[in-house]
């Protein structure tokens, strides 16, 4: 396949680490360990927005048998230090604490969201707008702010984002009249849940939006059914998009007849279409050989009237 442009709009290289929010509050040197998975919307000028995720991490993380950690405190940030023996190293991106008998991790890497503006055909960046950043703001975000997903509903530009903590693993609900001056709203989905899609347009005078609940045990469907456990993606309802109630019949689920459901998320808000709602998500493919394998694009059409107050079909 061929396209008129092909092109890297933006990169780790392209963040200027002297504007980022920790710049000068870290007793340490940092580095972008990753410009990805942003969040986009279209401005009031025409021009396109990127909420770019930039994971900051720390370029020596390892120092006299410790491995440190950046962590958001009051305002400012700091560096944890946990003894080598105390945890498993074997991911680049995080760290895992031994013993316990849970998971329990910390990041090599904060986060904070970026906002860059494109040309109207997004071929070009037009302005990095260091002063708009989000970042970390309460306690409920010590770790950083993640993965954001904006959709626009009436007048109104709605944000989603993952917040990471110790307290909980959580989405982040921000608002705004023009993309760029976010306001924190706070938590409106609890522990384990991210990437969460509000469909841009009420349906029965409601918002709706897609759910990523995240788990490590899920129970069994009966032998012989057309659906395996596994992680899925949810739907919820909210009268004023901070207070949301699930959707009683199941979303999107795991089918028997794929492998590309070992992991399942949310990409691009639902698009409303004649038939019903376009939906895009990946999955990820399991193999015993090698893990985990690179996400897989899917998609389908959610049908959901005008007029109803929930979905019909999921096809």
């Amino acid at each position: 396949m061929s396209f008129s442009h092909d092109a890297l709009i933006f990169g780790p290289a392209d963040v200027d680490l002297a504007r980022s929010p920790l710049a000068g509050k870290v007793d340490a040197e940092t580095y972008v360990l990753g410009a990805f998975n942003p969040g986009m919307t279209r401005l009031a000028n025409g021009n396109l927005l990127l909420m770019v995720r930039v994971a900051e991490a720390l370029r020596a993380p390892m120092t006299d048998q410790h491995i440190n950690a950046l962590r958001w405190f009051d305002g400012g940030y700091c560096l944890d230090a946990w003894p080598l023996d105390f945890v498993d190293t074997s991911d680049p991106r995080k760290f895992m604490m031994r013993g316990g008998g849970w998971k329990v991790m910390a990041l090599t890497s904060l986060s904070w969201l970026l906002p860059v503006e494109l040309t109207a055909d997004g071929t070009r960046v037009e302005a990095v707008h260091y002063d708009k950043a989000v970042t970390p703001r309460a306690s409920y975000q010590c770790y950083g702010v993640e993965d954001a997903r904006i959709s626009k509903v009436g007048d109104r530009y709605l944000m989603t984002t993952c917040s990471v903590s110790p307290e909980r693993h959580s989405t982040t609900l921000y608002t705004s009249d023009n993309a760029l001056d976010w306001r924190l709203e706070g938590i409106v989905l609890d522990h384990q849940n991210k990437d969460m899609l509000i469909f841009e347009g009420q349906i029965g005078e409601k918002y709706w939006a897609q759910t990523r609940p995240l788990g490590d045990l899920y129970f069994a469907y009966p032998p012989g059914s057309e659906w395996r456990a596994g992680p899925s993606i949810n739907l919820a309802s909210s009268p004023d998009a901070l207070h949301w109630k699930p959707y009683d019949k199941p979303g999107i689920r795991p089918h028997a007849a794929t492998m590309a459901t070992a992991r399942m998320g949310g990409g691009a808000p639902p698009i409303a279409t004649p038939e019903g709602w376009l939906t895009l998500w990946h999955g990820v493919e399991r193999r015993a050989w090698s893990g985990f394998t690179g996400p897989i694009g899917r998609s389908l059409i959610v049908t959901i009237p005008a007029s109803s107050c929930g979905p019909a079909i999921i096809r």
